[in-house]
């Protein structure tokens, strides 16, 4: 069935580097109520800096992402090589 490979869930099947369009367009979403509880506070925000916004929560998403895997990756190899030493 092609690539078998696990991709955590926020992460794009199209494209390996970008999230998934389910997830842009639930950050999209937002961006209605974004807007509403602007103006509900005296904020004006534009489509061009609510879309800055958007991105900059993908963007963090898949750094975030990114530092839970390679801190998942690493715990894993401690572990595994800690259990290695403890059986010799």
């Amino acid at each position: 069935m092609g690539d078998e490979t696990k991709r955590p869930w926020y992460i794009s099947v199209a494209d390996g580097q970008s999230l998934s369009l389910t997830v842009k367009g639930l950050l999209t979403g937002l961006v209605p109520i974004a807007v509403l509880v602007a103006k509900s506070i005296g904020l004006d925000l534009g489509s061009d800096e609510l879309n800055a916004i958007v991105n900059q929560i993908s963007d963090l998403i898949l750094a975030v992402g990114g530092v839970i895997s390679i801190a998942a990756t690493i715990t894993g190899a401690v572990r595994k090589l800690y259990y290695k030493l403890k059986q010799d």
